[in-house]
């Protein structure tokens, strides 16, 4: 039986245990990363909704500003056999997702970019 309140390396299970974990409504907390490694904590009500085909992002100032299916891909991520999300993007046309890992009740999801930005939400 998995813990699903701590999983590590989350982008390694199977796809269909992954897409269980993260569905639902999410709550941007704060964001960590890029070349300075910067932490920005979220101050506009930053959200997520997942299900297990869909993606949908916004916030208390613009709405929903991301509203998306997700095309799910597998390739190598840290040297780890992983599955990453696919979605559009209203800047870059498209963007990656990592489901990165579960820690109590926060998810990380990385943005797949070498200077990429690990996001934590927690679940409302």
């Amino acid at each position: 039986m998995i813990d699903f309140s701590n999983i590590e390396r989350l982008f390694t299970l199977p796809l269909p245990l992954i897409q269980e974990c993260i569905e639902g409504k999410w709550k941007l907390q704060f964001a960590q990363g890029g070349i300075g490694g910067w932490k920005n904590v979220a101050t506009d009500s930053a959200y997520m909704h997942l299900s297990k085909d869909h993606l949908m992002m916004g916030n208390s100032v613009d709405g929903s500003t991301i509203d998306s299916n997700i095309v799910w891909e597998s390739r190598k991520i840290f040297g780890f056999d992983g599955h990453f999300m696919i979605y559009n993007h209203f800047y870059w046309g498209y963007a990656y997702l990592v489901p990165f890992e579960i820690k109590n009740d926060t998810l990380v999801v990385w943005d797949f970019l070498k200077d990429g930005y690990f996001f934590y939400y927690t679940k409302f």
